[in-house]
């Protein structure tokens, strides 16, 4: 990977000091955005289904948050998705580590909503299942990565399996995308110590990766 250019760390440093100056402004017009915005920041960047946010009692509480981010750039908003900058996710990921006075931190939310998005899609249709699947799984991916870093590890296992159950009869063993998703399981296992079980994951990937890419 190529190093970033002295210039494009500027700009970026550049534009995150303005979303800073954004999040303040915003923080005072309506808190519960800039903590939405935090939860955001636990999943991946592009096509978050607007329907998993919130419990049913906040639905409105959540739009208006949304709409507030929108109008200031820090969000993009479709019918049923919202995306969010990766740069914007690093500079309030960066802020919110630990609970609030609010009630559950922000990885701990993102979970519990994506968790129940989860579990309810398992009253679906099959054809529909494995479609919503299918879209919360990036998602999934994410959080466990975050759940990584917070030394959650069995969660992060966890997470990681439910990827995996929905990749492999879709996408097959051996596509890049289960193969990413068994070299994270692998590396978790490691970390938790079940070192057999990492070794044999991690050499599975590579002898993988050797037959697809040569």
């Amino acid at each position: 990977m190529y190093a970033a250019s002295p210039e494009a760390e500027d700009a970026e440093r550049t534009i995150a000091r303005l979303w800073h100056v954004h999040l303040e402004t915003i923080g005072e017009r309506n808190p519960y955005a800039v903590r939405l915005l935090r939860i955001l920041a636990c999943y991946a960047p592009d096509d978050i289904p607007r329907d998993i946010l919130g419990a049913d009692g906040a639905r409105l509480q959540v739009l208006d948050a949304l709409r507030l981010l929108n109008s200031y750039s820090l969000v993009t908003l479709t019918e049923d998705t919202v995306s969010v900058h990766r740069l914007i996710q690093d500079v309030v990921a960066a802020k919110d580590e630990t609970r609030t006075d609010e009630g559950d931190s922000a990885p701990e939310l993102a979970l519990t909503w994506l968790a129940d998005a989860w579990a309810a899609s398992a009253d679906l249709p099959v054809a529909e299942r494995r479609m919503r699947r299918r879209m919360l799984s990036p998602h999934v991916e994410t959080l466990a990565f975050l759940l990584f870093g917070l030394g959650r590890l069995d969660e992060a296992e966890t997470e990681l399996r439910a990827v995996l159950e929905v990749r492999r009869p879709v996408f097959g063993e051996e596509h890049p995308d289960t193969l990413t998703s068994r070299g994270n399981l692998a590396s978790v296992l490691g970390n938790l110590g079940r070192l057999e079980e990492a070794e044999a994951g991690h050499r599975a990937v590579l002898e993988a990766r050797r037959r697809v890419l040569g």
